[in-house]
């Protein structure tokens, strides 16, 4: 629950208003103005603000004339959180002790602070803050700020696009519409009069899911017209409950009817607010059908496996472990799922006998090793120790690109085999209740043309009882029309064709009765006994039929052309029916259409390629229904057009139908728009990347400079107490001459650490003071046999120098600073190896630059470490202080060298050092 006094539609109701005054207002600031104080007012907030990316534009509202200021680090102090897509939220005393102090100090009691992100990037920060306790807010509300700053990121976008495109209101609208691609579809509904539920508002991803154009829907259609029928009344339901303010699940999915009638699953979350005054649901939707096909599908599956009670399956992966089995492999044999899945099948229980346990191994192998079936008998055994007979078979299981996946394996009880055959004397009398029981109708006449045989179907579609039609002739019941079909039928009977073909029979109350009829031949010993056949009725078909045109003609209104085509007539893809739109697009007339190939309207360039996807989705090729190609008109003019297409049947023969309409103008606008959107993708890309470099330069200079500062008084006020201690220990050491072992230990203790507190000071301080190498010619060798000669290598480790003589190597150095490198280097090559290892330092001389790697095989650095390392005061030591490896990377950047490293965590760190080369006299 919320605060006391916060209510949650208030609020929604707030957010709703404030995002419609931004699009209204005259200006951008004069909107996000009013969007702020309508919904700080509704949380009770004292401030509220929109930062447009952070440092570029800021607007305020506060509840008192008087602003308090807040500078840019301010925000900046919660920036990286809120570009993790994180919340800043919580009273005062729930922040760490410094935000505690920054809160305390501007009065804040209680900050908000909310990310507002477009297409996945951060645009900017949506931030509230109350001055008095007692304002925390509960998850619901929470949420709903939530969405509303996602909300309030689109709008801010979409009302820039409009001031910057405000001299050309068709362009606004339609990058408007091209926002609609991310192919989430939103729908906004009032009840209007008597009606309810009517669309207000739809983009085109709903209308690409209903197959509606915005036209048809807004303002005419109400959302439940959309509903399946056996979903209506839930729907209507859900909507009811939420308009009268009661609490309903945001989120539901429920089956929708499209305008060509097909059935898809949908998504649906739903929020309701008010708009204009009245109650209005906010949905959004997304096509789940695929999903639920899926589903569907698998339940489908295992109800049929688990419903073969005599045949046990299942499926092994490639290792021989049992992933599945239906209920009668387990169940059936009285064992638990726990017994048997997830165990190597040859070892489960089923086959306690060893040598069976042997033989199934076998034949899976088998499989495994390239083998098509295996086919065995054996016995298992049920838990209780009975045997079950069983042929067994093992086949392998392939996934969709044809690859081995697993292992099937199934088996039949011998006994059910049996019974299989005692099944089939039963067959006659099933083969007679089959017929009797068929949704079509089925007569048989003899050679002469009488009933011998009809089924109840039959006799209820001419209604006639059984015992009127056997013996009656079937030309009673056709008008002379259809007399003349059915005796060119007859005819290819006694030639032993079967056909297919449509015939009108004559009711006995005078009504015609449409059908489709499948007829063949019944001959004994070669002579012809007469026919059969199994009718369909027609009749819905063909008022669907006329409902259909009526809608496809309706649609010419809406500016979308229908097609429907088929293989008929020697023609590929011939034109069976079009509406008006489909001619005012090609510029032919219908007559024309109907004797043309859809084909003849593609141009050249692409013809190959439409008619292989029309081949290819005609085979039954799982293709996108939605394709944008080019169309030629009857004058010679090229237009754009989208076309969404299916196939379908049609008078019994494959169909493909197709709505389109003209998207030439889109197709340019959109091509204008991604040219653009790239190029100002590039400009934020460049600056961001400057900007970032900017300020890790920045950040490392005042990192050195503090140093810097820090350095010399140090070595002031340490260095001097820190000499009068080291000659006190020293004179101890003079004086004391009989003393104990302990006293001697404690004096070597102050003496090493005091040597080691005077090397940090020197450290910070050689870091501190930036010298210029004092240049003279060296050789890399001997200066790296220096530094070696002057760590303590202990016995267990191996130093190796891989040097090239003759002739050394030469080049111009400060011999003294690079010593101090191959110093620094080796000790910390020695602290990651430990007691055991090898340091190998080889030298390269090239003509333009020296390198020198410096590998040890120590325990590595970790990756999420390693580019810190040469960071002043950054140390995973204990005995450190992070100058080390920054001093050898500040030496070698002086002799115009740079340093790189690699490590592998377990194996070892690699240092290469590379130096130009630079004669003496520079």
């Amino acid at each position: 629950m919320g605060c006391a006094g916060m209510d949650l539609n208030v609020i929604v109701s707030a957010i709703a208003a404030g995002v419609e005054d931004i699009l209204e207002a005259d200006t951008f600031e004069d909107g996000i103005r009013s969007l702020l104080e309508r919904v700080g007012i509704a949380i009770g907030a004292d401030r509220a603000y929109v930062i447009d990316d952070p440092g570029s534009e800021r607007y305020d509202w506060c509840k008192d004339e008087d602003l308090p200021e807040r500078d840019e680090p301010y925000f900046n102090r919660w920036l990286d959180r809120l570009k993790k897509f994180r919340a800043v939220y919580g009273d005062v005393e729930e922040f760490s002790a410094d935000e505690q102090e920054l809160l305390e100090s501007l009065g804040i009691k209680t900050l908000l602070m909310l990310p507002i992100f477009v297409n996945g990037g951060f645009y900017g920060i949506l931030g509230f803050e109350w001055y008095e306790s007692g304002h925390k807010m509960g998850s619901e509300e929470l949420d709903v700020l939530w969405a509303a700053s996602r909300h309030i990121g689109e709008v801010i976008r979409r009302k820039r696009i409009e001031e910057a495109f405000k001299d050309s209101e068709s362009l606004y609208r339609t990058m408007v519409e091209a926002a609609d691609r991310v192919k989430l579809a939103f729908v906004m509904a009032q009840d209007v009069g008597e009606q309810k539920a009517v669309f207000q508002f739809v983009n085109d991803a709903f209308s690409e899911i209903t197959g509606y154009t915005k036209d048809e829907m807004v303002g005419r259609l109400s959302l439940f017209d959309l509903i399946h029928p056996d979903d209506l009344e839930g729907v209507v339901d859900q909507y009811r409950a939420r308009i009268q303010g009661e609490r309903v699940s945001g989120y539901s999915e429920y089956r929708i009817v499209r305008k060509n009638r097909e059935v898809r699953w949908v998504g649906v979350a739903t929020a309701v607010t008010n708009y204009q005054g009245k109650p209005t649901s906010l949905s959004y939707f997304a096509d789940i059908t695929p999903r639920k096909r899926r589903e569907e599908e698998l339940r489908g599956y295992i109800h049929l496996l688990n419903s073969l009670s005599s045949t046990y399956i299942g499926l092994l992966d490639l290792d021989g472990r049992l992933i599945f089995a239906n209920d009668p492999a387990i169940s059936g044999l009285g064992y638990e799922r726990e017994d048997v899945i997830g165990k190597i099948f040859w070892e489960c229980d089923w086959f306690a006998r060893d040598d069976v346990g042997k033989e199934v191994r076998e034949a899976v192998e088998g499989v495994l090793s390239g083998k098509n079936l295996e086919i065995r008998e054996i016995e298992v055994l049920s838990k209780d120790g009975k045997g079950v007979p069983l042929i067994f078979k093992v086949s392998p299981f392939l996934n969709e690109k044809g690859e081995l996946a697993g292992v099937t394996v199934e088996g039949m009880v011998i006994t059910e085999l049996k019974r299989a055959e005692n099944a089939l004397k039963r067959s006659e009398k099933r083969y007679r209740t089959l017929i009797e029981n068929m949704n079509e109708g089925l007569n048989v006449i003899d050679a002469n043309g009488y009933f011998t045989l009809v089924n109840e179907a039959f006799c209820r579609l001419l209604e006639y009882e059984a015992e009127e039609l056997l013996g009656m002739h079937v030309y009673e019941v056709l008008d002379d029309d259809n007399r003349k079909i059915l005796s060119k039928e007859l005819e290819k009977r006694r030639s032993g064709v079967r056909s297919r073909y449509e015939l009108t029979w004559t009711a006995k109350s005078g009504r015609k009765i449409p059908t489709i009829t499948a007829a063949s031949p019944i001959f004994e010993d070669g002579i012809f006994k007469g026919s059969y056949g199994v009718l369909t009725d027609l009749t819905r078909i063909r008022e669907a039929e006329e409902l259909y045109r009526t809608i496809i003609d309706a649609a010419s209104d809406a500016r979308e052309g229908f097609a429907l085509v088929q293989d008929i007539d020697g023609i590929e893809a011939k034109h069976v029916y079009v509406n008006d739109y489909y001619c005012e697009l090609t510029g032919y007339t219908r007559d024309e259409l109907y004797q043309m190939s859809a084909f003849e309207l593609i141009p050249d360039d692409i013809k190959d390629e439409v008619h292989d996807r029309y081949i290819r989705k005609m085979r039954g090729e799982d293709l996108p229904r939605y394709h944008e190609f080019e169309w030629v008109r009857k004058d010679g003019r090229i237009l754009t057009v989208g076309l969404s297409s299916a196939v379908t049947t049609y008078r019994g023969k494959p169909a493909f139908l197709y709505y389109f309409r003209d998207v030439t103008g889109e197709r340019l606008l959109s091509e204008m728009l991604e040219v653009y959107r790239h190029h100002l993708e590039d400009l934020v890309e460049e600056r961001t990347r400057e900007l970032e470099q900017a300020h890790e330069q920045l950040r490392r200079k005042e990192r050195l400079a503090t140093i810097g500062e820090l350095s010399g008084t140090f070595a002031h006020e340490i260095r001097n107490p820190l000499g009068a201690i080291k000659n006190s220990v020293y004179y101890l050491d003079m004086v004391l001459k009989d003393r104990s072992e302990k006293v001697n230990k404690h004096l070597s203790i102050m003496q090493r650490e005091i040597s080691r507190i005077d090397r940090l000071i020197s450290d910070l301080l050689e870091f501190s003071r930036v010298k210029t190498p004092r240049k003279e010619e060296i050789v890399m060798e001997e200066v790296i046999r220096g530094a070696i000669e002057k760590v303590n290598i202990p016995e267990g480790i191996e130093v190796v120098l891989k040097d090239q003589s003759p002739p050394p190597t030469v080049l111009c150095g400060d011999p003294d600073q690079l010593e101090r490198v191959f110093m620094n280097l080796l000790t910390n090559a020695l602290d990651a190896i430990g007691d055991r290892g090898r340091i190998e330092i080889m030298v390269e001389d090239g003509d333009e630059e020296v390198v020198v790697t410096v590998r040890d095989t120590g325990c590595g650095i970790e990756k999420d470490i390693i580019g810190k390392i040469f960071e002043p005061l950054y140390t995973t030591k204990s005995n450190g202080i992070g100058l080390g490896l920054a001093i050898c990377k500040q030496i070698i950047e002086a002799h115009s060298g740079c340093i790189e490293v690699e490590s592998e965590e377990g194996v070892g760190t690699t240092f290469t050092l590379r130096f130009p080369r630079v004669i003496l006299d520079e």
